[in-house]
């Protein structure tokens, strides 16, 4: 029997991202101001942090070997001006300044490898300087890649294909899926979203699915104006991508905004979150991104990003009226909203409305 538990970690506005550390067991999730960050042990109770010295938290990762939370996101008020913000547990934040995203540029998406030692934050480079910045400890950052006009917004390292695969839309070519080896050296690897009378789709995060061996993106476009092109792609390499389709569809837009992947017991799924002109969407996949289940239960607004945590466990962060929701797709679904936003469309379900306490049992 599923559960559903309301309760609204934000406070009134919205989650963007979430990251999991399963040496701390704790969760993390960055968003808007005033609430910037929301911490929680297991995934149901949730702490509000308003001081992470970035506006905007639009990514955080976690680094095993470093001890560290990074996040990343758009420029605080002068003096402060950080893009980048890292901490050791989730409580305490540290500004690490620009992270090479100057003028008007930001970060969006950042992800870490073990196997490098590196974290990867991607972004806009806007009137600034780089698109693309590395670091080997969160805390000094060189900038390796960027054009007018750059716009990316997810990233990911695989361990299995070595690379590290970034999507999101190049400002000079339209290409929607840049790759690298080391997060120094990048290639542009073209447009398989698709390309509409206006220019091509955009890319908006990307992971790799270690069992099936694959990588999977998400993003979005216009089914109406290119009904060839897909909100869904994957590939075995990061350089060759096959379009799967559109499990989105519905409201005439297919918009892919999250993506992970994780195990249902033993069995490797994916899920992804997004939005379809008329709601929020939650996906599953048990193949590797080729085909999609709708998942019960809908949501006005939109689902933002999704993480994988301990097994069976994915926790998701959305906007307008959701803020987050945990996802156990063994026993429980528990998913969190703010309280007026969730239709629920699973039978025997047992409805338990909370009160918003912002409180965790290790008390965040």
């Amino acid at each position: 029997m599923a559960t559903i538990v309301t309760s609204d970690p934000f406070a009134g506005d919205f989650g963007q991202a979430v990251a999991y550390s399963p040496d701390l067991g704790v969760w993390v999730a960055t968003g808007q101001n005033p609430c910037v960050a929301a911490v929680s042990g297991d995934g149901e109770n949730w702490g509000s942090l308003n001081d992470t010295h970035i506006y905007n938290g639009w990514s955080v990762c976690w680094s095993p070997s470093l001890g560290l939370f990074a996040a990343v996101g758009e420029k605080s008020s002068a003096p402060d001006n950080q893009r980048v913000s890292t901490s050791p547990d989730g409580l305490t934040w540290t500004g690490r300044g620009q992270a090479a995203f100057t003028g008007s540029g930001y970060p969006v998406g950042c992800c870490w490898s073990e196997d490098l030692g590196l974290f990867v934050a991607v972004g806009i480079r806007g009137t600034g300087n780089k698109s693309i910045s590395t670091s080997t400890d969160g805390i000094a950052w060189t900038g390796r890649y960027g054009v007018a006009g750059d716009n990316w917004t997810g990233v990911c390292w695989s361990p299995d294909a070595a690379l590290f695969v970034a999507v999101g839309q190049n400002g000079v070519s339209g290409d929607q899926v840049i790759t690298s080896p080391d997060g120094i050296t990048w290639t542009l690897r073209g447009q398989p979203f698709g390309v509409t009378a206006t220019g091509g789709w955009s890319g908006h995060d990307v992971t790799w699915a270690p069992t099936a061996a694959v990588f999977v993106a998400v993003g979005e476009g216009d089914e109406v104006a290119d009904p060839t092109g897909s909100s869904v792609i994957t590939s075995p390499d990061g350089i060759t991508w096959t379009g799967q389709g559109n499990p989105f569809s519905g409201g005439g837009f297919n918009v892919g905004l999250g993506v992970a992947a994780g195990f249902c017991d033993t069995t490797e799924t994916v899920l992804a979150v997004g939005w379809n002109g008329l709601g929020g969407v939650l996906l599953s996949s048990v193949d590797g991104g080729t085909t999609w289940t709708a998942e019960a239960g809908t949501f006005d607004g939109e689902g933002d990003k999704i993480s994988y945590g301990p097994t069976s466990n994915f926790v998701a962060v959305g906007a307008t009226n959701v803020t987050a929701f945990r996802y156990n797709c063994i026993t429980v679904v528990t998913q969190y909203q703010r309280i007026y936003g969730w239709t629920v469309n699973i039978s025997d379900d047992a409805l338990e409305t909370v009160d918003p306490v912002l409180t965790s049992p290790q008390g965040f």
